[in-house]
């Protein structure tokens, strides 16, 4: 229950925080409040690792008949450990959020920037509890309403209005493949439990996931605002793609190699794009989403191949590295270390939090792996280029900031050992055995060359090579969604004419030539066929 729990304790801050927003506006302790909360729900989610196994039914349906299955929550080792990455997302924003004051404002942030961030993690962190098909989709649909709640307000434009249209349609098509699956399962009589789901289920799995990450098709996930400040930046992208990575990690674990070899493909395409632009981009508020994109290929292409670790670990790296590095804004010395231990949790070396993602590369190897050992290799360059680039530090700042500072960055490497902690064989739900150092040698191997010829080629540019931008503009796909978009439109305003000559005076005469002209078309058809 303490999982519950630490799910309740944010609800409750965000209810108390609206409340006193509507009743005192000029209430100035908002972050103090969020960040107490956060910090109590942190705590709650480590404790939450002595409780499992654990499920709780959430309601019954009535009648039986629309699903014959109640929308329950599990508390296992996969929900323990991405509940606590990203409570302790959250937690680092609050506790960052002091180093990034507005001019006449006090530390802290304010208050439109807090609360989606608790309130997004509540209902983010119910979404991973999630023990069954049916509740993953409802709360799926929830995190997807607080998110265009949010999204809404901010945007300006026709064009940012149709991309938020076109990004929300498609995680609504994600959350009805997980009602097909359910559907589907109940029909074969399988289990949807997603603990005992049945391996022609995970297909489905990984495409409604591989969509909610923008992996398949190639695209981006949610629109982007421009005017989002770091913290809230981290968790509008980071906190909801938790909810997809535990899918991917749920899919690996009914055993899904069998019949999701074209989704490698997708995700190397997916992956592949978000790598070459991860490399290019100067600001990593502008580089977060090829970040995840590409992190979350990787853990998509270990749930292919079955390798639930591997997908956890890989799931882990996309939201604590990448939370990491947008929320270190402020970069004195003393805090490079803690961005270069971020940068070493993503080379997976033996020993260090993140080695079982190297069982993506397990035997048999396959010839499309050399592909996610280049992207993997790519991933740690531009991740070393932003941790070592310099940025300017605030030296008005209160001393008290720079002790609150440090320690929200330090929950994220924290994080990460306790998840890998809790993934050690003969740990509850943890490895069987450690890596090979087959795989593991592969992955030295490749992370090696790939960072020599990359760092080489930028040493002799000077910047970001011509290969890497003419490689981005060969695999970027928003022309082709340009192209569809167009053709979207054509067939609207086709629609619309058709409409406008039916409705005329001439309506009836040309509904019934075109009738006759349907008619003598399937007399044709049947004649010939």
């Amino acid at each position: 229950m303490f999982a519950v729990f630490s799910v309740l304790v944010l609800g409750v801050a965000a209810i108390a925080s609206l409340t006193i927003r509507l009743l005192r506006p000029r209430f100035a302790h908002h972050w103090l409040l969020n960040t107490a909360a956060c910090l109590i729900a942190w705590v709650l989610a480590l404790l939450t690792r002595a409780q499992i196994p654990d499920n709780l039914s959430i309601f019954h349906w009535q009648p039986e008949v629309l699903l014959p299955s109640t929308p329950t929550l599990i508390i296992d080792h996969l929900t323990a450990s991405y509940l606590l990455a990203v409570i302790s997302l959250a937690a680092a924003i609050l506790l960052t959020e002091v180093k990034r004051p507005r001019p006449g404002e006090r530390p802290g942030g304010r208050w439109f920037d807090l609360f989606p961030v608790i309130i997004l993690t509540g209902v983010a962190g119910l979404a991973i509890l999630a023990g069954n098909l049916i509740a993953a989709a409802l709360l799926w649909t929830l995190l997807d309403l607080i998110l265009l709640a949010i999204v809404i307000p901010r945007a300006r434009n026709k064009e940012e209005s149709e991309s938020l249209v076109l990004a929300f349609g498609l995680r609504i098509l994600s959350s009805m493949l997980l009602i097909w699956a359910e559907l589907l399962s109940n029909a074969r009589g399988y289990s949807t439990t997603l603990t005992g789901l049945h391996p022609s289920i995970a297909p489905l799995l990984l495409t409604a996931a591989g969509l909610r990450l923008g992996l398949i098709p190639p695209h981006r996930p949610l629109p982007e605002i421009q005017d989002l400040p770091a913290g809230l930046r981290a968790s509008f992208w980071l906190t909801p793609a938790a909810s997809a990575l535990i899918i991917l990690t749920r899919a690996a674990q009914s055993g899904s190699a069998q019949s999701s070899g074209w989704l490698l493909f997708l995700a190397a395409l997916a992956a592949l794009y978000a790598a070459f632009s991860w490399l290019q981009r100067v600001a990593i508020r502008d580089g977060l989403p090829f970040w995840l994109t590409g992190a979350s290929s990787l853990a998509l292409a270990a749930a292919a191949r079955g390798q639930a670790n591997a997908s956890l670990a890989w799931g882990s790296v996309a939201i604590l590295c990448g939370g990491l590095l947008i929320l270190a804004s402020s970069r004195p010395r003393w805090i490079t270390p803690l961005l270069l231990l971020g940068a070493l949790w993503t080379t997976t070396l033996p020993f260090t939090p993140t080695w079982p993602g190297v069982t993506l590369y397990s035997l048999p190897f396959q010839p499309i792996e050399l592909l996610f050992l280049i992207i993997q290799g790519m991933l740690i360059i531009g991740f070393l280029r932003h941790a070592l680039r310099h940025s300017p530090t605030t030296a008005s700042a209160e001393r008290w900031v720079w002790l609150v500072y440090p320690l929200g960055l330090a929950l994220l490497p924290a994080a990460q050992v306790m998840i890998a902690w809790w993934s050690r064989p003969g740990a509850s739900g943890g490895l069987p055995a450690w890596p090979g150092w087959v795989e593991s040698s592969i992955s030295i191997l490749g992370n090696g060359l790939t960072l020599f010829f990359i760092s080489l080629s930028f040493h002799r540019a000077r910047g970001s090579p011509r290969f890497v931008e003419h490689s981005a503009a060969m695999l970027e796909f928003n022309g082709l969604y340009r192209l569809l978009w167009s053709l979207y439109h054509g067939v609207r305003r086709l629609t619309r004419w058709v409409g406008w000559a039916l409705e005329g005076r001439a309506g009836i005469l040309w509904a019934l030539l075109i009738l006759a002209l349907l008619y003598s078309l399937l007399i044709q058809l049947g004649m010939t066929g």
